[in-house]
């Protein structure tokens, strides 16, 4: 949803997909809001959440691209930080630079660029009064479902 606002997309156009609890055993907790989710889940690792259309959506495959998802995959890394690594392994956000993309601006900066070299791609905040007006005042929890967790580091 967030990168669809911040591309200006047609928000009345956005189709919104429902959340469905998926559990290995029966579970008799019913949860009254979203902000119950992280919770819920962190104390039943036999549960996950997927997204289901509403709609008789066709899904259509992406083609497979080549994405730089770790350090160093060009030969390129000018100074090693255990922190940009780090980084790079946790978290998924397609950051694209020319012909190349990167599974996010850390992976990006830990393959030979410098910090100097990311250019802004939202030019707005969530709160900035120049944002469209069909921004919405806060994200949904969707916005943070597709962070991974690698062993030893948590986002």
């Amino acid at each position: 949803m967030y990168c669809a606002i911040c591309n200006y997309a047609d928000v009345s156009r956005l189709l919104t997909w429902l959340p469905m609890l998926n559990c290995e055993t029966r579970v008799d907790d019913i949860l009254e809001s979203p902000n119950d989710i992280p919770g819920f889940l962190s104390a039943r690792p036999y549960c996950n959440v997927f997204f289901q259309s509403q709609y008789n959506t066709k899904l259509y495959p992406e083609t497979c691209e080549m994405i730089i998802n770790k350090c160093n995959m060009t030969g390129k890394w000018r100074d090693y930080d255990r922190f940009t690594e780090m980084a790079c392994l946790s978290y998924t956000s397609l950051f694209n630079e020319k012909y190349k993309k990167y599974k996010n601006v850390h992976c990006f900066m830990c393959n030979g660029h410098i910090e100097s070299e990311v250019k802004e791609t939202c030019m707005f905040g969530i709160n900035d009064p120049a944002a469209p007006p069909f921004l919405p005042p806060f994200l949904p929890f969707t916005v943070v479902l597709d962070f991974k967790r690698k062993e030893g580091l948590h986002t």
